[in-house]
């Protein structure tokens, strides 16, 4: 089985930060020693991006996409939001373009990551605040699950949601009522009005059963946590990991400690989650055999061949190294098994 942890963290810089700053963010999350990182409120200015995907190369996360990058460009309602997420990984990436594109393109960034045996859609997510943005928060998510329903197979979508308002006892968004009722209409700053349903259906669309993707909360059977506070002092449930099968949950812990601090790296906690996908194994069920592949002769006598099984590798020239075939898959990301029948 090919184990994962994925950390999300929305790192509240969306105006830069300091060297000594990034350091502490690339520290905070190397202690967690995560196989994959979704960041939200990178800024697009003063290099910050290149600048923390150096310090995050530095510990293990050699790979890397900005969905920020063209930030600035990017104009609505004469506004401009120069910030944008990131995904990082410690095996190689694809950029994914999102379709349908949400009101802000970089505000949704996706890749599909090599992971050993795998290739996995990851996503990082930050829905926009409904104070300054207004119906422009559902119609991310709506993109978000309108994207995740085109798309088959291993997925993992993590980030800053903005929503819910409580998970007690189902997700509740901020345009239901109390009592969770919908009814009505809603308008925005910019003079928008739709039915509060709608907003509803948004959230549970994504958060709720029966969206494409499955929150590790539930799949872990962990209580969701607060994992940002606003003025007021109210706890919000914002960041969230979800995934899609095959991917499984083993656990979900948070990290508060970043945001409650004396000197707070930022507004919001850490979530990380230790995930799994299936073994990746060869059909051969032969104790002992050979094969010749471009990587080198495998050679196993203590079969069935699966990870685990410990093989020789012959290369022409070299002396024959002894290994389990597991550290081979995740050395050529699988391929390996397409020579193995």
């Amino acid at each position: 089985m090919s184990t994962l942890r994925v950390a999300t963290w929305n790192i509240q810089a969306i105006r830069g930060a300091s060297d000594e700053r990034l350091a502490a963010i690339a520290a905070a999350l190397a202690a967690h020693r995560p196989d994959v990182v979704l960041l939200q409120e990178v800024s697009s200015r003063a290099d910050t991006f290149d600048r923390l995907a150096a310090l995050l190369a530095h510990t293990g996360l050699a790979y890397s996409h900005f969905g920020g990058r063209d930030a600035d460009r990017i104009v609505r309602r004469d506004r401009r939001k120069r910030y944008g997420n990131v995904v990082a990984s410690r095996w190689p990436l694809t950029p994914v373009t999102w379709t349908p594109a949400p009101p802000w393109p970089q505000l949704i960034a996706a890749a599909d990551i090599e992971v050993p045996g795998h290739r996995v859609r990851v996503v990082s997510v930050h829905a926009p605040n409904a104070a300054g943005n207004g119906w422009d928060k559902v119609r991310t998510l709506e993109a978000l699950r309108a994207g995740l329903l085109e798309k088959s197979g291993p997925c993992i979508v993590a980030g800053d949601f903005n929503e819910p308002r409580t998970f007690a006892p189902a997700p509740l968004s901020f345009r239901a009522r109390a009592d969770g009722s919908t009814d009505g209409g809603w308008t925005d700053r910019f003079g928008e009005t739709h039915p509060r349903s709608r907003w509803q259906a948004a959230v549970t669309g994504v958060l709720g059963d029966g969206a494409p993707v499955a929150l590790a909360t539930t799949l872990a059977g962990v209580e969701p946590q607060p994992t940002h506070v606003i003025r007021v002092g109210e706890p919000r449930f914002f960041d969230h990991v979800l995934v899609s099968p095959p991917v499984s949950v083993e656990g979900l812990t948070y990290d508060h400690e970043v945001r409650l601090c004396l000197e707070p790296l930022s507004d919001h906690s850490i979530v990380v989650a230790s995930l799994a996908l299936p073994a990746v194994a060869s059909a051969r069920s032969d104790r002992v055999g050979a094969v010749d592949t471009p990587y080198g002769r495998i050679v196993w006598r203590d079969g069935p061949l699966t990870d685990g099984t410990r093989i020789t590798l012959e290369r022409h020239g070299e002396a024959a190294r002894d290994l389990l075939l597991g550290s081979l898959i995740g050395h050529t990301n699988g391929a390996v098994l397409r020579f193995l029948p």
